[in-house]
Parts: structure tokens; C-alpha cells; sequence
């Protein structure tokens, strides 16, 4: 088992939970974990919840299996606190990644910090690192150490050297004979007017000046008559310029601390990276970060007030809330679930506020009172119920956009238009009611179409005229021609009605009263006529879920296919009466 960390690895799950993860398969440009990073090695790896911010970072082990798996062996950083996540459902991406924290990172110096061992093979520099291991690992031991070895090198650049150095014969530095100076390098306390230990050493016993130096308890100051600085007066710190010393100098600041005047800085770091001071040019106190690190301010309540204390402008609390304030009064604060704005105070957004995100204490609004359009842009839009359990609609880019009702799908775009889902309807409302009345329904079910409306079906041309009707009673009108296809191309084995006449003679014209609407009307039996010319009569199974009372085998009538009988009939009796003419 090895550690590899390689590019393009990158692939999606489903799973849930804080245990091991599922992979689904690598995304379209990327290779999966198995391929990747191969069986049974461990790499860094990075989840996070698409759409959502959610996120885990941390070293896993791949396993090849079906489906491949992606252990959670250690985790470095997350979105609960550096902890395992509890991932609920929806689609994760799941990738290769080498996290910030494990990263060596060169500096500006060319410098670089390792906080764990550094393991070398081969090489540095054309140095065999195996046989430098000495030199590399230890300077106690061996022919390098300057303790126990005689002539022994110094240490490398950064070691550690203890005992006593010691030079023999005529050794010199800088042209100095070394044993004529032992005292002057050794000693600043037997010595009179011994010069000063080098840079590093420390100095013990008291420093005498002379009168001129020093002036009762101000501190160190130059001699009168002359110019400088000095840091004491009376306990308090204060930078002064002297020119002419002469007496007792006037300390600003006092016993209060510290004065800086106008423009004179407090510098820290070896870069004077961060300053402090008061600048006389627009009356402004600035505190100044210029080098490349971050500017903290660590406290475990830290408060920024108005100059009297007597307004709030942000207030921090160590493990609670960040507040802010505006003239004192607070509009926005932080919680353990994200930003948090009290009743009525809005997020503004664009320069004259033209949107706005607020709750009124009843209701949540979104107001864009500009000139432009509301645009929501994203790849994928939900509006679900305020708990995430139910859609009311989801649109896809490059997809649908679905409409639902109490969590069931009822409307939804497709390629060629809308689609209303199967056994649902579509109601038309009343265009002279908008109080709710259904003036028609249009509905798929069981194979069938249907077409339900209360009073009258319409069909209109382009010029908005009648041209077709259907009354609720079933009765149809026609403003033209009703015409069926009839062309001899369409048909086959085509012959001539037999005793045509006899047909006829055999057919039953009735009149009746039509039960649902109690009209007299006037025409045939169905099932009369199918005994004797069944071509005429079609058979319909008008009996489903929604209309259960309805016949399973309704007869109905051709009418416009008796006209071809009815053609032949009167031929039939043509030709009689041109025989009895004969005969006669």
C-alpha cells in the first residue's frame, strides 16, 4: 500500500452518513479513484455536497469492489468544527485534492518550513546522501563534532556549538595576536576600560557614566550641550529630541504612558511591517499592515465603539456572535446557522437598493424595485416546501421545468412543447370567473383522450369565426362541409353493393326519446342494423376509472357510410321500375 496523490481524479456519490463512500464513477474529463490513484492506497481527497457548502477534507484509502469505496481514515478539515460530515442526500463530487495545510510552500526568501521529518534518497547538491548521514544526522559522535574530536570542522550552518574554543600558538585575528588580547575577550568586569563583549555575549555588573551623562533619575541622556534622544523619565516612556542639552528637560506624556506626536510611528517587525501613529495631514489615527501576512486583532470580546463609548459599531464575542450596528442600533448578526437580520431589517443590493431581502414579521419578500428583470441563474432551481420535503418546482438547465402539486408531478416542458403527466388533466377556467369555476378539462387516462367542458365546445378560425361546435349534449354544427377521406387510393378489393334494396327494406327508421336529454329524435337501432349491414355500426368501449358507469361496448352508426347503401338501393329501384315499364 502506498500514498499517491495524482491529477484529474474526480468522481460523484450518493452516499450518506459519516462512513465509507460509494463511487459512482469518474465525471466526464477525469479518471476514477481504482484508475487514479489504483487498489489499496491511500490519498488526500476532498467531498463536497453539490449545491450546497457542505465540505470534508482528509486522507481515504481506495478500494477496488462494486461499486469502488473511498474509506474516511483520517480527516484534516471540514465544514462541522474538522470532523466527519454527516452527508444527507443528493449528489456529492468527490475528487483528489492536496490540502493547504500539507502543501511546502516556498516564501519570498526561498525559504521553506517542513513541520514533520524530510526523507531524502539519492542526491543533494551531487552529495551521496548515504554516505554525508553522518554529517547530516550528528555532530556529537562523530570525526565532525567540535567536543570530543580533535581538529573536528565546526558544525553546518544552523548547529549548535558548546564548549570552549581554543587557539594555539601564534593565531590571529584581524592581525591581533589572540593571547596578547585573552583579556579584552574574556573579561569586562576586571578590566578597566575593557571594551564591550562582541555582538551575542552578555554583560554583567553595573555600567558607570560620568556626570555629564547622567541627570538623577531621567534616564540616560546625552551631555549638555549636545543632541540626541533618550527613553526614561519619572517611570514613563517618551521619544525626545534634545538640542543644546541644558538642565532638566520637559518630558511629554507624563506618567501616562507613551507620546508620539504628529506623524511619529510605532514600527514592529524587521520590515516595519506594522505601524501605528496619527497623521497631522487629515487629522486621521491609522493603524497599517504592509506586509504580506493578515492584520489580527485577538481578544475574547472585541468591540469597536464611537470615540464617547456611547455607540456600538461591531461587537465580537469569543465563541458567540459577530453584531453590527448601525448609529448604535443593530441590524445584523452572526449564529451558529449562518447571518441572521431581525424583523424588517433588509439586505440591500445595487446602488439606488433597487433589491431588497427582508421578513416583515409575517412574510419573507424578495423586492426588486429597479428597472430590470428578477433573474435567478443557476444550473439547477428548486422551490421546495420550507422544509426540503416536497418540490413545487424544479427546473434543469438544459432540461425540464416541472411543476407539482402537494409533492406530486403534474406539469412539466419536454423538446416538443408541455407535457401534462399521465392521468392528470388540464383545466381551462371560465374566462368571465376567475373565482375558481372549471369551464373545461383536457385529460389523458387509460388510453383515451378527453375533452370535458360544461357548456359549449367552440372552435375558431384565425379570424376569430365559428366554424364548430359542440353543445353539452353532444350536438354538433358545422358552418361548412363535414367530409371524410374517400380517395380510391386509400382502398382495395373494392366492389359493388349486393341487393342493395333489399338492405334497406330490411332497415328500421325509429323515433325516440333520447334518455339523458329527453329529446324526440329521429333514426336507427345500432344493433338492428349490425344483423343486417354490419359494416355500418363501429363498436366502443367507453367504460373506464373515470366514467365507471359507462357501457364497455357502445354501439354506434356510421351515418355518413349509409350513403353508398342508400346510392345502390335507389339504383336497385330503378332498375325495377324500368322493368315494370316494360312489361307494362
Amino acid at each position: 500500500m502506498a500514498f499517491v496523490v495524482n491529477d484529474r481524479v474526480k468522481e460523484t456519490s450518493t452516499s450518506t452518513g459519516t462512513g465509507t463512500i460509494n463511487l459512482a464513477g469518474a465525471e466526464t474529463g477525469f479518471e476514477t479513484f481504482v484508475a487514479g490513484i489504483g487498489n489499496s492506497n491511500t490519498t488526500y481527497y476532498c467531498i463536497q455536497a453539490q449545491g450546497g457548502s457542505a465540505f470534508e477534507i482528509g486522507v481515504g484509502t481506495v478500494t477496488d469492489a462494486s461499486p469502488d469505496t473511498l474509506s474516511r481514515t483520517a480527516i484534516i478539515s471540514s465544514s462541522n468544527g474538522d470532523a466527519a460530515v454527516d452527508f444527507g442526500a443528493g449528489t456529492k463530487d468527490v475528487f483528489c485534492t492536496l490540502p493547504a495545510s500539507k502543501a511546502v510552500i516556498e516564501d519570498s526568501s526561498t525559504n521553506a518550513d517542513i513541520a514533520g521529518n524530510l526523507t531524502i534518497g539519492g542526491t543533494v547538491d551531487g552529495v551521496d546522501i548515504a554516505a554525508r548521514d553522518a554529517v547530516l544526522t550528528s555532530t556529537t559522535t562523530t570525526a565532525t563534532n567540535a567536543n570530543t574530536t580533535a581538529n573536528a570542522a565546526l558544525p553546518k550552518a544552523g548547529g549548535t556549538m558548546t564548549g570552549n574554543i581554543v587557539m594555539s600558538g601564534s593565531e590571529t585575528v584581524d592581525g591581533v595576536d589572540i593571547s596578547a588580547r585573552d583579556a579584552v575577550l574574556t573579561s569586562t568586569t576586571t578590566t578597566a576600560n575593557a571594551a564591550l563583549p562582541k555582538t551575542g555575549g552578555t554583560m554583567t555588573g553595573a555600567i558607570t557614566f560620568d556626570s555629564a551623562q547622567a541627570t538623577g533619575n531621567s534616564g540616560l541622556v546625552p551631555a549638555a550641550g549636545t543632541s540626541g534622544h533618550f527613553l526614561a523619565h519619572n517611570g514613563a516612556f517618551a521619544q525626545v529630541a534634545y538640542s543644546n542639552l541644558s538642565g532638566t528637560p520637559t518630558v511629554p506624556g507624563g506618567s501616562n504612558g507613551i507620546d508620539f506626536n504628529d506623524d511619529v510611528k510605532a514600527r514592529f517587525g524587521t520590515g516595519n511591517d506594522f505601524e501605528i501613529f496619527h497623521q497631522s495631514s487629515d487629522n486621521a489615527s491609522i493603524i497599517s499592515e504592509s506586509g504580506g501576512g493578515a492584520l489580527e486583532i485577538r481578544g475574547t470580546n472585541v468591540a469597536l465603539n464611537n470615540a464617547g463609548n456611547t455607540k456600538s459599531y461591531v461587537n465580537c464575542v469569543d465563541g458567540g456572535e459577530v453584531t453590527l450596528y448601525h448609529d448604535g442600533n443593530q441590524q445584523v448578526f452572526t449564529t451558529s446557522n449562518g447571518l441572521k437580520f431581525d424583523d424588517n431589517k433588509k439586505a440591500l443590493f445595487g446602488d439606488a437598493s433597487d433589491f431588497e431581502i427582508y421578513h416583515n414579521g409575517s412574510q419573507t419578500i424578495m423586492d426588486d424595485t429597479g428597472t430590470g428583470s428578477l433573474e435567478v441563474r443557476t444550473s439547477q432551481f428548486s422551490l421546495a416546501t420550507a422544509g426540503g420535503s416536497a418540490s413545487m418546482i424544479l427546473a434543469t438547465d438544459g432540461g425540464s421545468v416541472e411543476l407539482y402539486h402537494n409533492a406530486t408531478k403534474m406539469f412539466s416542458t419536454t423538446t416538443n412543447g408541455v407535457q401534462v403527466e399521465a392521468d392528470k388533466r388540464l383545466d381551462i377556467i371560465n374566462g368571465t370567473n376567475w373565482s375558481g369555476e372549471v369551464a373545461g378539462k383536457i385529460e389523458h387516462h387509460s388510453n383515451n383522450m378527453y375533452h370535458q367542458f360544461t357548456t359549449t365546445w367552440i372552435a375558431r378560425n384565425a379570424s376569430g369565426s365559428d366554424v364548430f361546435t359542440v353543445d353539452s349534449s353532444g350536438n354538433g354544427t358545422f358552418n361548412a362541409n363535414v367530409t371524410a377521406f374517400s380517395d380510391y387510393r386509400i382502398k382495395e378489393d373494392v366492389k359493388t353493393i349486393d341487393n342493395a334494396l333489399d338492405k334497406v327494406c330490411k332497415l328500421r327508421g325509429v323515433e325516440y326519446t333520447r334518455k339523458e336529454t329527453k329529446a324526440r329524435e329521429i333514426g336507427v337501432i345500432a344493433q338492428e342494423v349490425k344483423e343486417i349491414v354490419p359494416e355500418l355500426v363501429a363498436i366502443q368501449n367507453l367504460k373506464s376509472d373515470l366514467n365507471p358507469d359507462s357501457l364497455e361496448d357502445m354501439h354506434t352508426m356510421k351515418y355518413q357510410n349509409t350513403v353508398g347503401l342508400l346510392i345502390e338501393a335507389i339504383k336497385d329501384l330503378k332498375a325495377e321500375i324500368e322493368t315494370l315499364k316494360k312489361d307494362k
